[in-house]
């Protein structure tokens, strides 16, 4: 008899002595029962393992369910030996949907705990081994134990003339409501931020200055780890350390779970979170030709209840650029032509130091605390240089030369801290999750401008001409509460619901400054103001996600947002004030077809809503012939999207296609008008509509596992439609844009990645931004064991990369051109600590079960 064997008496004096007065009053019940565990412990009496062995199956059935089963196994390599965290996938057999996963335990054996009776067919993989499928599973009433036995996997990895090829992870993978892109193997990115790997990503344009566009639209929410990020748009992902990103999920149709705030949708960045017990940790450094330094450390304390974490950022990124610009200003047949060309250079900087932990309070709940301090910096500086002249009746009357310096400078202080509350009722999904933050960045701004008159050749003549400068000190505090409630169904049915509190304030003290004859700054208080900002939002959700007959999967919502919003400007005495409440619906259905066809479906309605910046009235000059301007009256944007994708999967990559329209009401537009003495005007006003309609397709294919080609391309319709100095605007035009990578695995664990990109010309309201072309190549060599990578990038390799943007309206024509210094070669060191998986024991696999179902699988 095994030592499984053995147990069984002791197993039932247990159950009979805690069960004595149920077993008198409904014997045949308990009988049954035991009678049930008496044949499971006998089935796996042929599994060795001792006193492990019995604490193994007396904790699957201290938690599982009436009604549920349990499948269970060993997973082993082909010299027998178990195989730790190898990845166990359930899947429903009749649409292939997940049902549960988990990780193996230090000897590679597995329980898949709390299955619903029906039928399933199961998937096992390990990085470099093949995956192995086992079908025809049946949980049933009569069958509620499933023993599936050993599993063997095979190598995978092969030697071929002294290459080394291993498995890759799955590039793109759709869900219900997000596309997941994993970026893992993008290396051209080392050393880089989050902006950098978007470049790589379907539905994503990245300009050369790093602004970002989600399907035409700059106009998109940063999400970090699921929650709002404190910065906004591209700037918020320029504060993102490549190397600390794990995955990044483009959600173009969210549901009402999420915040509505952006129209083209959320970029939600999941960073790397370590979750093993021991220590490890990573730390990497960055430097290129034009001086620019970058470097990250995280390390990770693991102990039975508590993980530790620290962290470090510096980011000194510093572009250079050249630029050529002409701005012809026409009043009748007499115009006023700045023609100009000079140097630009861009300084995005700072630190950040974050610190944390989460504490398990037991298998159940997890309070996590967290915080980070820092420093943020950006710096523009130019020199330009200038030919001012008149014309009339195309004869040149004078020809003025100058030349301009300027500096728009913001540094200052950032802080934020989290706490967050995670509640899981069973390892299912059945959750409540409450979380908190404060945030603040002080900023103090600065801009300035100064002319000297040259002659035509561009020596100085007299020095001085003309002086003037703007400081701001600025506060932007934002703080949130939230609390959601996660209560799967039987059947596949979930339903989720919550309660969220946003709460921004800003105040900007803002101060204006001229030269005078004694060349003494003067402060000119008629342009001096200070404005508060607040603005209070309260919303609710709920969510339904159910299936049709198991043909498919669905999800509907509706969340209701209350806005309460205050403008004071202190110089002027004015106020303006909005309180509305708004319906933000949602709907997005998928169907699979086998495991090689997805398709989605999905409608979401979004909002932009002005800040401060667009709303702010009071003039902010920028030099003497430039002037930003806000607009009080300025309406929400809201947007309808809706879109339809497809996605085949096969054995050697995928090929998707995704079509999308979205149309957005009262239509951001900035516009430029002309002013007295030349002065050009920049304001915002709510346009009209703008209609986008495209398909974006992407194809990734492994030929001959050594080599990876990935190419997409995005085709869509752009019209805007509205009015302007009161006359109708109707501009249409088709754009599209392509990229192209290429990654070949080389001997030694060598990776090359060469990779283009081509935008189209863009319309707008008032002009067009013409094609844009860039590309890169990277070389990364793996060593002692891949705990130290060396990256070797090159940007811009053939100086093809430029910018050019036109703005035509009735008496203002302007150009410009910026061409960024290239090529940008850079090298990136990367050294892991640590890096395996210490010994865990089953409580920690369950943990890692409840990530496993909370986040998906790559």
């Amino acid at each position: 008899m095994t030592k499984a064997c053995k147990i069984c008496p002791f197993v039932l004096f247990n159950l009979l002595q805690k069960n004595f007065v149920k077993i008198t009053t409904n014997m045949k019940k308990q009988l049954l029962v035991i009678l049930a565990v008496f044949i499971a412990l006998s089935m796996f009496a042929q599994y060795p393992g001792g006193q492990g062995n019995r604490q193994f199956y007396s904790k699957i059935f201290s938690q599982l369910q009436p009604g549920k089963g349990v499948i269970i196994g060993r997973v082993v390599s082909t010299d027998g030996k178990g195989m730790a965290y190898t990845t166990v996938t359930l899947y429903r057999q009749s649409d292939s949907s997940i049902v549960s996963g988990v990780l193996t335990d230090t000897t590679g054996r597995f329980a898949l705990l709390n299955v619903p009776m029906g039928k399933y067919f199961m998937e096992v993989k390990f990085i470099g081994f093949r995956k192995k499928i086992i079908k025809d599973i049946t949980v049933s009433k009569k069958q509620r134990f499933v023993k599936i036995g050993k599993i063997m996997l095979k190598e995978q990895a092969q030697q071929l003339d002294q290459v080394v090829v291993t498995a890759q992870s799955k590039d793109i993978e759709y869900r219900v409501d997000k596309k997941v892109i994993n970026v893992s193997k993008n290396i051209a990115t080392a050393g880089g931020t989050a902006v950098d790997l978007l470049q790589n990503v379907p539905s994503v344009q990245v300009d050369i200055q790093g602004n970002v566009t989600l399907r035409g639209s700059s106009n998109f929410t940063v999400f970090i780890n699921g929650k709002p990020s404190v910065l906004e748009g591209s700037e918020a992902l320029q504060q993102i350390p490549a190397s600390e990103v794990q995955r990044i999920e483009i959600i173009t149709n969210p549901s009402a779970k999420y915040d509505p705030d952006g129209v083209a949708g959320i970029i939600n960045i999941i960073t790397k979170q370590p979750h093993e017990r021991g220590y490890n940790g990573n730390i990497s450094i960055t430097y290129d030709n034009y001086n620019s330094l970058r470097a990250n450390a995280i390390f990770n304390i693991r102990f039975k209840k508590i993980n530790y974490f620290i962290g470090f950022t510096k980011n000194d990124r510093i572009r250079p650029a050249d630029y050529i610009s002409k701005r012809i200003i026409s009043h009748d047949s007499m115009k006023t032509v700045f023609e100009s060309n000079g140097t630009n250079v861009f300084h995005r900087g700072g630190w950040t130091a974050k610190t944390g932990f989460n504490y398990y309070l037991n298998d159940k709940t997890t309070l996590t605390l967290s915080g980070n301090i820092g420093q943020r910096k950006f710096n523009f500086s130019s020199q330009s240089f200038f030919n001012q002249y008149v014309t009339l009746n195309q004869s040149k009357l004078y020809n003025v030369f100058y030349k301009q310096s300027g500096v728009a400078d913001a540094q200052g202080w950032m802080y934020r801290a989290d706490i967050d509350l995670l509640h899981k009722f069973d390892n299912n999904g059945h959750q409540l999750h409450a979380y908190a933050f404060v945030s603040n960045w002080m900023p103090t701004r600065l801009n300035q401008t100064t002319v000297d008159t040259t002659d035509q050749d561009w020596n100085i003549i007299s020095q001085t001409q003309f002086g003037q400068k703007s400081s701001e000190q600025r506060s932007g505090f934002k703080s949130r509460f939230q609390v959601d409630y996660d209560r799967p169904l039987s059947n596949g049915r979930k339903i989720e619901t919550g309660l969220s509190l946003r709460y921004n304030k800003v105040t900007s003290d803002y101060r204006f400054y001229q030269k005078d004859g004694s060349d003494q700054w003067q402060e000119l208080t008629d342009r001096a103001n200070y404005m508060i900002f607040n603005r209070l939002i309260s919303a609710a959700y709920f969510t339904y996600t159910g299936k049709l007959k198991d043909i498919l999967n669905y999800q509907v919502g509706l969340r209701t947002e209350y806005v309460n919003r205050l403008i004071n400007q202190t110089a002027t005495g004015e106020q303006d004030r909005v309180d509305r409440v708004d319906l933000f619906p949602s709907l997005n259905i998928s169907k699979r077809f086998g495991r090689t066809f997805q398709m989605q479906l999905g409608y979401s309605r979004r909002v932009h809503r002005p800040n401060g910046w667009y709303l702010n009235p009071f003039p902010i000059y920028v030099d003497q012939y430039t002037v930003m301007r806000g607009n009080p009256a300025l309406l929400p944007e809201f947007a309808n999207s809706y879109e339809f994708n497809m996605i085949k999967n096969f054995k050697s990559g995928y090929f998707s296609v995704e079509t999308f329209y979205r149309k957005t009401l009262n239509k951001f537009q900035r516009i430029r008008t002309v002013a007295d003495s030349n002065v050009i005007v920049n304001t915002w006003t709510n346009a009209g509509q703008d209609i986008a309609t495209g398909a974006e397709l992407s194809f990734n294919y492994f030929l001959m596992r050594m080599l990876m080609f990935n190419a997409s391309t995005s085709v869509y319709y752009y019209q805007l439609m509205g009015t302007l100095n009161n006359q109708d605007v109707n501009t249409a035009d088709w754009t599209w844009n392509s990229r192209l990578m290429l990654m070949a695995m080389l001997p030694t664990f060598t990776r090359l990645q060469i990779m283009g990109f081509y935008r189209a010309p863009i319309v707008t309201l008032q002009g067009y931004s013409k094609g844009m072309f860039f590309s890169s190549i990277g070389l990364r060599q793996d060593l002692f064991k891949r705990k130290l990578s060396i990256t070797l990038t090159v940007w811009d390799p053939f100086k093809l990369a430029k910018f050019e943007s036109v703005t035509d309206v009735q008496d203002l024509y302007v150009f410009s051109e910026y061409i960024m210094k290239s090529p940008q070669v850079s090298l990136t060191l990367s050294l892991r600590i640590n890096d395996y998986r210490p010994q865990q024991n089953m409580k920690q696999q369950q943990e890692d079960v409840s990530e496993f179902e909370g986040e998906g699988l790559y």
